[in-house]
């Protein structure tokens, strides 16, 4: 039976935290709302002159997908867009958590979800960059 590299684990999660992130769009957030509902209302919010500082994170998810390609690509800058990917999802489950606590509707695990895909694209980037930095 053949071992697998670590390399292959690495991709292998990679590509799962953008499976997690799909499947994160069809889970409920809040209100009965999934994320995919989410995403296009935020998108077309950013045209309306609504405050950028609220609707800002939905870009987390077009740079989880740029960072999948990166780390594909064995590029270096991979972490630090997967770093960048993460803050925008936490302050995006924070900017959630404030607006649903003031008006006491809880937030549901969709949201929770989409951060894990932040959280496990950036372990794979950090031990990916960490392996093409000692054969550098």
């Amino acid at each position: 039976m053949k071992s697998l590299s670590k390399e292959k684990v690495l991709d292998f999660f990679s590509l799962m935290a953008v499976l997690i992130l799909i499947v994160s769009w069809l889970l409920p957030v809040f209100d009965g709302m999934k994320g995919y509902e989410l995403f296009v209302y935020s998108f077309f919010l950013q045209f309306l002159i609504f405050p950028i500082i609220l609707v800002f994170p939905i870009w987390a998810n077009l740079s989880l997908v740029f960072t999948y390609f990166l780390l594909d690509e064995n590029d270096p800058k991979a972490f630090r867009w997967s770093c960048i990917t993460l803050a925008m999802m936490c302050y995006g489950l924070v900017t959630i958590l404030v607006i649903d606590g003031k008006n006491s509707q809880p937030v549901l695990f969709g949201a929770y979800v989409w951060v894990l895909s932040g959280i496990l694209i950036c372990i794979c980037a950090y031990l990916k960059v960490k392996k093409i930095s000692k054969n550098h």
